[in-house]
């Protein structure tokens, strides 16, 4: 094995890494942890509301919110080197040179991993801490409390079992209201994708039709957040935080991690945002005066329709 090819293992190797460590945490706190063990006041109209099954379901959110945005990505990766003179890089792996497109696709794809991962982390840290009760709470837990005696009267009720025969998984679910879950990672996935579709997205056959996809990947989540009212899952205010730290979160993620707004980097090469950079790369790319940028850390690239 070459070096060059060893030094792109143990480059992809850490990555990998770097995104299991950010993943175990939340994967732990789903299948272990117990959320902080909230009371109630029986007077709490807010928790009374009736379970409903969610509009959006948790595997068309992911399915959703991973798929669409990693499938453009690289659809848009491809085309754009389509477009251009130069699809090979000038970076060899087991003696063979990789396409541009998939150097570019792994960076920005897997830019936006990390980041859905931090912004699961971050949700869930604040779900298991705080511990609120969602809407329908009284309606999974049916606690052993009877609410119109006098000694519960605008007292703080914290001993209580819960007597339904629901999935212990409900009753867990029960106590994670704040913050919405489905909000936090909507806002990610499509504000990041409005974001990456603003600087990559440059077909200039239309004035309006970069906004329009834009336009639909705030309303998507937007309209999975209000599901999460009317579904009875979430509190307004546990909705208005899950937006602002998946807004958040992305516009961390776009500006100090994968850099895309940045202009002034260097022709695209496997190595160049780790030390392991290779001189030889470098001068490949001088010598072939290479006009294709790298697919996170470079300028727009346009397209001619």
């Amino acid at each position: 094995m070459d070096s060059e090819t060893k030094k792109i293992l143990t480059r992809v190797s850490i990555d990998f890494l770097c995104l299991v460590a950010v993943g175990v945490p939340s994967l732990y706190l789903h299948l272990f942890a117990q959320p902080y063990q909230r009371g109630f006041f029986c007077d709490d109209m807010s928790i009374r509301y009736p379970f409903k099954q969610s509009t959006v379901s948790t595997v068309v959110l992911y399915f959703i919110g991973l798929g669409l945005p990693i499938i453009v990505m690289i659809l848009l990766e491809v085309l754009l080197v389509h477009r251009r003179k130069n699809a090979w890089s000038p970076t060899f792996i087991f003696g063979k040179r990789i396409p541009v497109w998939v150097i570019n696709s792994y960076k920005t794809v897997g830019v936006f991993c990390f980041g859905a991962l931090c912004n699961v982390l971050v949700t869930d840290v604040a779900k298991y801490t705080i511990g609120r009760l969602r809407p329908h709470f009284f309606d999974i837990c049916k606690p052993d409390i009877d609410c119109n005696a006098a000694m519960y009267k605008q007292k703080y009720i914290t001993e209580f079992i819960c007597t339904s025969k629901d999935n212990t998984s409900y009753l867990k679910d029960s106590r994670l209201s704040f913050p919405s879950g489905h909000s936090s990672f909507a806002a990610f996935t499509m504000v990041y994708l409005a974001l990456y579709l603003q600087v990559r997205f440059q077909w200039q056959g239309s004035f309006l039709l970069k906004r329009f996809f834009q336009l639909c990947c705030v309303i998507m989540a937007w309209c999975t957040a209000l599901s999460r009212v009317s579904d009875y899952k979430h509190h307004w205010s546990d909705v208005l935080v899950g937006l602002f730290i998946g807004t958040t979160v992305s516009f961390l993620t776009v500006l100090y991690v994968s850099q895309l707004f940045d202009k002034h980097k260097t022709p695209f090469n496997f190595h160049q945002s780790g030390a392991v950079s290779s001189a030889s790369n470098q001068a490949m790319v001088e010598k072939q005066d290479l006009t294709i940028q790298d697919g996170v850390h470079a300028a727009p690239v346009e397209l001619h329709g």
